[in-house]
């Protein structure tokens, strides 16, 4: 007997497919070449998330359909915080304010385990194997990232709206294949480069440009209230976070990410 059809998906991204899967059920099944280990870790840092009494659906199985993998997990109804912005763009300072909200929740969340990726080491890693650096800047980045502060906080790895569901019974936060044990700063720095990145990717318009860069802002601000003599440390983080975004290859961010790496290392150059 055939594997029964999927029908279409009820939403895409650039990893993966999401299709309805039985009752109560969704399968997020990875496009072809998707590394198992991959989506094991996946499996385990959602897991360890809702552990740690985050709002996220709960994960299940493992799967395979066709030629691709995918993974179960419990369905959560709603859009996401990114269709919430672009159905009322006039209440973006709201929508940010709940963006900052729900990360610096998440930031002090209890951590009930430890058995995440290392964050340090996982930055080090995509640093280290990125071809869009010159090894002069790539060298700078790594030591920039050596005398950063570690943490050990949750820290989610790519947090934006689009990984958060507005769902009937409040947000829940979706996708943490990049999860880890780490530095709140570089958490947020990840959003800056995720929101900036998109805001200069010069597919904007002049009115969403400015939407964006209001939404940016006050999410930074609001974050960063919590934490306000922390502000340089802040910034030495964009440039790791943009010189590891680098790794993605994402074409239309390439110039302004690797122009942030090396304004940033000039900016954070000790002075004589």
């Amino acid at each position: 007997m055939g594997e029964t059809p999927l029908g279409a998906p009820v939403a895409s991204g650039r990893t993966a497919e999401i299709f309805s899967w039985g009752e109560g059920t969704i399968l997020k099944l990875f496009h072809c070449g998707a590394a198992l280990p991959e989506l094991e870790l996946e499996r385990h840092n959602a897991a360890a998330a809702r552990a740690c009494g985050v709002a996220t659906p709960t994960v299940h199985d493992l799967v395979r359909h066709g030629r691709r993998w995918g993974l179960v997990f419990e369905r959560v109804d709603g859009p996401t915080l990114l269709e919430k912005i672009q159905a009322r763009p006039e209440d973006m300072e709201r929508w940010a304010t709940e963006l900052a909200r729900l990360h610096l929740a998440l930031h002090q969340a209890p951590v009930r385990v430890t058995r995440l990726p290392d964050q340090r080491q996982r930055l080090e890693r995509k640093i280290r194997h990125g071809q869009r650096l010159a090894p002069a800047h790539r060298a700078a980045v790594l030591g920039l990232l050596e005398r950063l502060p570690a943490g050990s906080a949750l820290c989610h790895g790519d947090f934006h709206p689009a990984n958060v569901i507005m769902s009937a019974d409040g947000p829940v936060i979706i996708d943490w294949i990049d999860a880890a044990l780490g530095n709140p700063l570089a958490d947020v720095a990840r959003t800056s480069v995720v929101l900036l990145g998109h805001l200069n990717s010069g597919g904007v318009d002049e009115q969403e440009k400015a939407g964006l860069e209001l939404f940016h802002e006050t999410y930074l601000h609001q974050y960063m209230g919590a934490t306000p003599d922390r502000w340089t440390e802040y910034e030495q983080w964009l440039v790791v976070a943009a010189a590891a975004r680098l790794t993605e290859d994402i074409a239309g961010e390439r110039d302004w990410l690797l122009a942030a790496v090396i304004e940033g290392l000039r900016a954070a150059r000790p002075r004589r």
